[in-house]
């Protein structure tokens, strides 16, 4: 058997039995789901470096606002959020420091062997951490709670395997979205200020003063 085709396989016996029974569906390598204006983001992701002996590939989960990142770069087109994937996460997952460097299959392994073990440990990750962490964000309340948390208590999550994505810095700028989108404008708008006195570049600073102009906020 190639290895691609081990490797699908392996996806397939791990994954699928544990996140498409919860409301996942799958395109290629990516699954997702729905909820209230929100979306659940897993993905498996094969290594750049792959040769035809050795594939190697790791996985890694997040938390997509759609509305957030559209009105954020409202100069880009509107996302298509069943092609999004974990890059486009506001609230990232990626696997403890043991499991960073992902999982390798090669051609000369014992491949029914090498490929249950993976197949194992794949599925017992992913059954308990990463749906234990999804389970944490059912609405935009949960999201905001998330951030704000954060935003106090960074320090305590150094090691965490959670992030916020691009950078933590851009936490005021989620949280004035989220609360513009859930009716808030006064909270928006004071989110807003806080951005504005931390941002340095002048591009960045254009952009976010339009974008304050676009929500209302004077």
């Amino acid at each position: 058997m190639s290895l691609r085709s081990r490797f699908s396989r392996i996806v397939r016996k791990a994954v699928d039995p544990v996140l498409l029974p919860l409301g996942f569906t799958r395109r290629g390598q990516s699954y997702r789901r729905p909820l209230n204006r929100l979306w659940w983001v897993f993905q498996v992701e094969r290594s750049r470096w792959n040769t035809a002996q050795e594939c190697r590939f790791g996985i890694g989960g997040g938390i997509l606002v759609p509305e957030v990142r559209n009105i954020t770069y409202y100069h880009l087109p509107p996302m298509m959020p069943e092609k999004a994937d974990v890059g486009d996460c506001i609230i990232r997952y990626a696997p403890e420091v043991e499991l960073r460097r992902g999982w390798a299959i090669r051609q000369e392994d014992d491949a029914p062997l090498v490929d249950a073990q993976i197949i194992e440990e794949l599925r017992e990750y992913i059954g308990t951490k990463m749906v234990a962490f999804y389970r944490n964000f059912g609405c935009l309340d949960d999201v905001i709670a998330f951030l704000t948390y954060l935003r106090h208590h960074g320090s305590e999550m150094s090691h965490s395997p959670i992030d916020v994505a691009p950078s933590s810095n851009l936490i005021p700028l989620h949280l004035a979205v989220l609360y513009w989108l859930k009716g808030d404008q006064e909270r928006a708008c004071a989110y807003f200020e806080e951005m504005l006195q931390e941002v340095r570049t002048d591009w960045w600073r254009e952009h976010l003063l339009r974008l304050k102009e676009r929500l209302g906020c004077k």
